[in-house]
């Protein structure tokens, strides 16, 4: 289970540790963090045994050890949750959110693909027993479409101090 994060530090889950997720995760991980990681089979079990390598033009960098789970009951609520599936990975996807989503946590959504079902922000929230917010950014880059989902606290820990992420 998920130890409580201090004032500084907000937690985040990661759903869908690929090139995107394993790169913000990754560097909020390594901003001191507590994030913890969602994968399945062979990659989850390389993130447990080799922690987290990014090669970026960025800068690269390593996070080891990782915190990596197959369930996110393990991992219990979070300030937020990065989705970072591919559109066809949606409703599993979905389905697994539910133990890391309290009243106060925000589903950040980055989108790798643009035939994302219609409507999906809603049935998320219908899953989740919650609102859908009013508003959602969508932005095509050419590349796809990101969208972000923000709850109530945006940008806040659970101590209610004014958290920002450096990524």
């Amino acid at each position: 289970m998920a130890g409580k994060a201090t004032a500084e530090q907000v937690r985040v889950a990661v759903i869908g540790t690929g090139g995107i997720g394993g790169y913000f995760g990754g560097r909020l991980a390594a901003a001191g963090h507590d994030v913890r990681f969602v994968a399945r089979g062979a990659h989850l079990e390389a993130l447990r045994r080799d922690g987290l390598r990014v090669d970026s033009t960025a800068g690269g960098f390593a996070v080891a050890p990782v915190r990596a789970t197959d369930d996110t009951r393990d991992i219990g609520e979070v300030d937020y949750v990065l989705l970072c599936v591919k559109t066809w990975q949606l409703p599993s996807a979905i389905a697994a959110l539910k133990p890391l989503v309290g009243s106060d946590t925000a589903v950040v959504t980055f989108q790798n693909g643009v035939e994302a079902p219609s409507g999906w922000p809603r049935r998320s929230a219908a899953a989740l027993s919650c609102r859908a917010p009013r508003r959602s950014s969508r932005t095509s880059t050419g590349r796809g479409a990101c969208a972000m989902w923000a709850g109530p606290r945006r940008w806040r820990s659970r101590s209610g101090t004014t958290a920002r992420p450096s990524v």
